[in-house]
């Protein structure tokens, strides 16, 4: 990526858990986190100076850490906030199949939320 170009769209889709590394090393287990949503954060910094004025930066988002209680709910919107960035528009779909995971993790995950959030600039 060039990057002192400016982008029409940039695509993002980062690990879903805001917490610290699993203790196992599970590529598996470890690539769902995201220790302290830092690649979140990087995503928001890089997305504002490589997109255009009338860019979109689309982020495919997980509510699963908001379920288990380990993410911040508002995080999306604060950082936001924080970068001069808008959500233009925001779509939720909940998963209803978890068959691939665990079945005791499946339960606890239930109700989480795939989001895709459009965003742009103020």
């Amino acid at each position: 990526m060039d990057r002192t170009a400016a982008y029409d769209l940039l695509v993002s889709m980062p690990p879903p858990l805001h917490c610290a590394k699993a203790k196992s090393d599970s590529d598996f287990a470890n690539a769902y986190i995201d220790e302290k949503a830092k690649m979140l954060k990087q995503a928001f910094a890089t997305a504002k100076g490589l997109m255009k004025k009338e860019g979109h930066f689309v982020l495919l988002f997980s509510t699963v850490g908001e379920v288990l209680g380990i993410n911040r709910k508002d995080i999306v919107k604060q950082l936001c906030e924080e970068h001069g960035l808008k959500i233009a528009k925001e779509t939720r779909k909940v998963r209803k199949n978890y068959e691939f995971l665990p079945p005791d993790f499946a339960e606890a995950v239930g109700g989480a939320e795939a989001v895709l959030f459009d965003i742009q600039h103020k």
